[in-house]
């Protein structure tokens, strides 16, 4: 189980697939909304550029909609984050959590 506080830190490492190198992300969480948003600051292998995480989620009745946004401080930031493919492990992560929080239809074991 993962707690999840206003003003609480966040800490994780992942390893890029392209090079083996493992990077760092540390920050903290700024909102937390259970169920519908989440927003934190992470910084990658402190170097002093945080990125502002969003994730907000809806639910229409049958199924969940999330949107993730990341904003960056400038173009540097960002630049970086893309060649060294934010977007695919951002779905990476969306799956993971797609399957974390998946609910079995009725009837199922």
């Amino acid at each position: 189980m993962v707690r999840v506080n206003p003003n609480g830190l966040v800490q994780f490492g992942h390893v890029q697939a392209t090079n083996g190198q493992e990077l760092v992300f540390a920050g903290s969480h700024l909102e937390v909304t259970p169920f519908n948003r989440l927003v934190n600051t992470v910084e990658i292998d402190a170097h002093g550029n945080p990125v502002t995480t969003t994730v907000e989620l809806r639910w229409d009745g049958a199924s969940t909609g999330v949107t993730l946004t990341n904003l960056c401080a400038s173009k540097e930031v960002r630049e970086p984050m893309v060649k060294h493919g934010a977007e695919a492990g951002a779905m990476v992560a969306l799956a993971q959590l797609a399957k974390l929080i998946e609910v079995p239809e009725r009837g199922s074991p």
